[in-house]
């Protein structure tokens, strides 16, 4: 019995080393990104970029941390709420915006948008527009789809 509890403990320790090593090289490669840029300068990507973005919120459990973090480090990204979820949290949607991020729209249920009808599909996005849009004060100019699926009359 000790003998096959030495790999594990080894294995967690391996993990661990991992996981610490990796988050100091992401914070090395996130210290290195320029994010003083202009709006003029923020367009031209000529240069490379790289794009946060973060789905399926606000989320009370985790959406303030993710903000303070991202503020901490002088980053902004883009925010693709859930309408549901917006509408039970306007002042974490107001968060985001406050804090300089983007706010965009993802679905107001988080469904299979191409298994639905044109009108169920515009119902989806129209009472999300209103929920982000009531939080802030502007309604999104973004949308992702759910799980990244599209179709003719989602596009359309």
């Amino acid at each position: 019995m000790a003998d096959s509890a030495v790999p594990t403990a080894k294995s967690a320790g391996l993990r661990k080393m991992l996981a610490t090593a990796l988050a100091g090289v992401v914070t090395a490669a996130l210290a290195t990104v320029a994010v003083s840029a202009t709006a003029a300068q923020a367009a031209d990507c000529s240069g490379g970029y790289v794009g946060l973005t973060y789905d399926d919120g606000p989320n009370p459990s985790n959406t303030t941390n993710l903000l303070n973090t991202l503020k901490a480090n002088g980053l902004r990204a883009t925010f693709f709420n859930i309408g549901q979820n917006a509408a039970a949290n306007p002042s974490l949607v107001r968060a985001q915006v406050d804090a300089g991020m983007w706010v965009g729209n993802h679905s107001y249920t988080h469904p299979h948008l191409p298994q639905m009808s044109s009108s169920q599909i515009q119902s989806e996005l129209q009472r999300t527009q209103q929920a982000i849009q009531q939080a802030t004060g502007s309604a999104p100019k973004l949308f992702r789809p759910p799980y990244g699926e599209t179709n003719a009359t989602l596009q359309s």
